[in-house]
């Protein structure tokens, strides 16, 4: 029978064992070369599929710890035909697919295949588009067990030409060398946006992180680009993409928090959205972080959300505030419930000497000492009961640091600075 006729009986033992040493061999020579070889593809065609998936990672083996670099779509088109056992399911595969495997194998086979990713070079940006492009159309038939592997990293690539395609372009403009890029910044943004579209629902948290990738690539080239409003609308595009990600298919607590965290992260980094937008940004991730089940993490979530209202994009203290106050609210409902969270009342009197530093002047040296005793007063409280002596001790730890900090900027060798904290008190308040 041949191998591509539909009912072609497939070689097994002894017989599989030949061919597998028949195809192994110009493999350690010849590397990617075999793939022109006529008849090389077709022996596979005669092995079973498990057979078939371990030469397919010896080529992938080849190519990786040999460097190999993959120089056009014709040679990645050959590549991931070669390799098809471990890009998708095929049709006489088991009803249960990739997802019947044993969870750890086939973790480690696909992220020998995402490795493929790193071999494609070319000085030519347009030219590794197209290698992109075809890596995408094979990874798109893998299913959703596949896509959380593989389209990462093909996102993370293209997010890598926009820096190059935007050098490309002033030389161009600049020097009047090169050729003008066929594939602009926009398409390679339209390009991740379709390719982040299919993670969505099969691995969110990797999608949430790609969209703030994104996002912040747009800020990026804006920024670039010089004209107002040439991103802008990209970026912002892909920040709600992230939110509707977070707001949908995001609903295990733990990892809302984590994801919060992520979202300030990128958005205090970015400057080219409009204050509306920003606003409508800001406010929303702030809403998320304070609905959180756990009043603890919504404590620290929406602490970390006031810098939101103080970074690059924004300067408004009276948000800042209003955070902080919720805060504290947050903070003495749940040390009161369980002084084992007295740790909070620290890591709040650090977010308050972080603004006083930094001269908002809604956070007054008052709102410091104030806090600073209620730190004392409720660490005291934790050491002398049993159940949160250790929590209290570490508290006590933390604030040590704290204060060591204080101390420091009292005795700052800058004037102004010092006297921003000269009447703070660094002692423990007498009982009455």
């Amino acid at each position: 029978a041949r191998a591509g006729d539909a009912g072609a009986a497939r070689l097994g033992g002894v017989a599989a064992e030949r061919v597998v040493e028949l195809l192994a061999s110009p493999l350690r020579t010849l590397s990617l070369s075999v793939l022109q070889l006529e008849h090389y593809p077709a022996l596979l065609g005669f092995l079973d599929l498990e057979t078939r998936r371990q030469v397919a990672l010896s080529m992938v083996a080849a190519v990786t710890e040999a460097d190999l670099p993959l120089e056009s779509a014709e040679a990645v088109n050959s590549l991931f035909t070669f390799i098809t056992p471990l890009v998708k399911d095929e049709e006489n595969a088991p009803p249960q697919g990739a997802a019947a495997r044993e969870p750890e194998a086939f973790a480690r086979e696909q992220q020998q295949v995402c490795r493929l990713v790193h071999q494609v070079r070319h000085e030519d940006t347009d030219v590794v588009h197209q290698m992109l492009k075809a890596m995408l159309l094979f990874f798109g038939q893998g299913g959703p067990e596949r896509l959380v592997f593989t389209l990462p990293p093909v996102c993370c690539a293209a997010l890598g030409l926009v820096p190059r395609i935007r050098e490309r372009e002033r030389r161009r403009a600049e020097e009047g060398t090169g050729a003008a890029p066929a594939v602009t910044v926009k398409k390679v943004f339209q390009f991740v946006h379709k390719a982040n579209s299919e993670l969505a629902h099969s691995a969110p948290e990797a999608a949430l992180q790609l969209w703030l990738m994104a996002a912040a690539s747009a800020d990026q080239a804006e920024r670039a680009a010089g004209a107002q409003g040439a991103f802008e609308p990209i970026c912002y595009e892909f920040l709600t993409q992230a939110l509707i990600v977070f707001e949908e298919e995001i609903s295990e607590t733990s990892k809302q928090y984590q994801a919060i965290f992520k979202f300030v992260g990128i958005l205090t980094q970015i400057g080219c959205l409009e204050a509306e937008n920003f606003d409508t940004a800001g406010t929303k991730v702030t809403q998320h972080a304070a609905r959180l089940l756990k009043k603890h993490l919504q404590c620290r979530a929406v602490a970390n959300c006031s810098h939101l209202f103080w970074c690059e994009a924004r300067r408004d203290g009276r948000r800042v505030l209003e955070c902080l106050q919720k805060c504290l609210k947050l903070a003495d409902a749940v040390v009161t419930s369980d002084a084992k969270h007295v740790g909070l009342w620290v890591e709040m009197l650090d977010h308050y000497v972080y603004y006083y530093e930094c001269q908002c002047e809604e956070v007054t040296v008052k709102f410091v000492q104030s806090l600073l005793n209620l730190c004392f007063e409720h660490i005291t409280f934790a050491e002398n009961d049993a159940q949160s002596r250790e929590e209290g001790l570490r508290a006590r730890q933390h604030l040590r640091g704290s204060i060591t900090h204080l101390r420091s900027l009292k005795a700052s060798s800058e004037p102004e600075a010092a006297a921003r904290f000269a009447e703070l008190s660094l002692e423990a308040p007498q009982a009455p």
